[in-house]
């Protein structure tokens, strides 16, 4: 066997920075460690150019085209056509579960009435299509010797008598809503709603936060009445409760930095240098919300875990870098020293790492779903942040505050 190089070697105990030569190293490291103040500085007018355009241009929205491949000659059809096909696109079902009797219950029926004209009254509903058996609209046709007869389910003369309800049952076989409009066992049944097209974040009456707020609304008044349940299903609804659960998101987030903050401050028993690389990993967030701002696009359910994703790559580059300082520390070498050594020895090869992550998450470009690119293209933004403010402005960070002797 060949003798085996330690790297280390290269690289000797330097115990004071002024017998540390400044010029040595590669034009990358000499230019962002003999000029450290200008670098934090960039990196603070950075972030904060990143905040204020993340807190002014930020939106929260998935319109019903960005989930659809926009390219296939089906979509296409219907996007061309769709002022013929009302009512076949974005949609809220909204099922209206009994909690005593069943759906012919006359005090669950009027439960019904109030939920359905509630709904169809709603900002960017598309009225004349929504269905449920108290619109005029969900009718029942037979064949009779006469010919064809048919009315509304829902009968004209609806009064909750029995013999109401039994013209009420009779309609709904006669349709054959059981199975569609109506659960098998009778215990519920469905309001459909359509929604109108166009995206939330740019017409108002489509204001997905405000329509998931109204139903949330309605749900709490129908619950608390104790004659119903309501269980709501729907792409627009799942984005209104997103736009809503930011707090609880950044909460979250706030819980995943604490618990990878105990388990850095473990391991290596340094307050400071965990800090940092939380400090550092949080940053990268930042900018990755700032650049998707400032390129226009808005946060959608597909996306809104890539946050916490660039933070777990941000922490894990972090962790190596720090290690790579508390080493050579170890070892005796002065901390800014310690810092170039871990920059040589690893920007390298945490630029292919992040840049084989940013390739990787590329691929989905390929995918004809523009809410699937824009998961490609925030996660590749969060990657780019990653190269500056864990492999560059870690270290610099580093060897100003080093390491504790602990």
């Amino acid at each position: 066997m060949g003798d085996r190089r330690n790297p280390l070697d290269d690289m000797p105990v330097v115990a004071r920075p002024e017998d540390f030569d400044a010029g040595s190293g590669g034009w990358l490291e000499r230019l962002i460690f003999n000029h450290r103040g200008r670098v934090i500085a960039l990196a603070a007018v950075l972030t904060a150019a990143m905040a204020w355009v993340a807190a002014t241009r930020h939106v929260v929205s998935a319109g019903f085209e960005r989930r659809v491949p926009a390219s296939h000659p089906w979509v296409r059809n219907y996007l061309e056509n769709a002022g013929e096909l009302r009512g076949l696109g974005d949609a809220l079902q909204v099922v209206v579960e009994a909690t005593r009797g069943d759906v012919y219950d006359p005090a669950y029926l009027e439960v019904l009435r109030r939920v359905t004209d509630e709904l169809a009254l709603m900002p960017g509903v598309d009225r004349p299509w929504v269905k449920g058996l108290w619109m005029p609209g969900v009718r029942w046709t037979e064949v009779t010797a006469e010919g064809f007869r048919g009315g509304p389910v829902m009968p004209d003369d609806w009064d909750g008598s029995a013999a109401a309800v039994d013209t009420l049952r009779r309609n709904v076989r006669r349709a054959g809503l059981v199975g569609a409009l109506v659960a098998d066992d009778a215990r519920s049944s469905l309001v459909f709603v359509p929604l109108l097209r166009g995206d939330g974040a740019a017409r108002s009456e489509r204001d997905q936060r405000v329509l998931a707020a109204d139903v949330e609304a309605l749900r709490a008044a129908v619950e608390g009445g104790g004659q119903a349940r309501l269980r709501v299903v729907g792409h627009t609804w799942l984005v209104g409760e997103l736009v809503s659960g930011l707090r609880q998101v950044v909460a979250w987030f706030a819980v995943a930095a604490a618990i990878t903050a105990a388990a850095l401050f473990l391991h290596t028993r340094c307050l400071r240098s965990t800090a940092l690389v939380v400090a550092c990993s949080a940053t990268a967030v930042v900018w990755q919300v700032g650049l998707v701002s400032a390129l226009g696009l808005a946060l959608d359910p597909f996306s809104a875990l890539t946050p916490f994703l660039v933070f777990a790559l941000g922490v894990s580059h972090g962790a190596q870098k720090m290690n790579g300082i508390l080493q050579d520390v170890g070892r005796g070498t002065h901390r800014l020293v310690a810092a170039r050594y871990t920059f040589r020895r690893l920007f390298l090869a945490g630029v292919t790492a992040l840049a084989n992550d940013a390739v990787g998450f590329a691929a989905l470009l390929v995918v004809d779903v523009y809410a699937v690119r824009q998961l490609a293209v925030t996660a590749m933004a969060g990657s780019a942040a990653l190269v500056f403010t864990n492999l560059i402005l870690l270290p610099v960070l580093l060897s100003l505050t080093g390491v504790s002797p602990a």
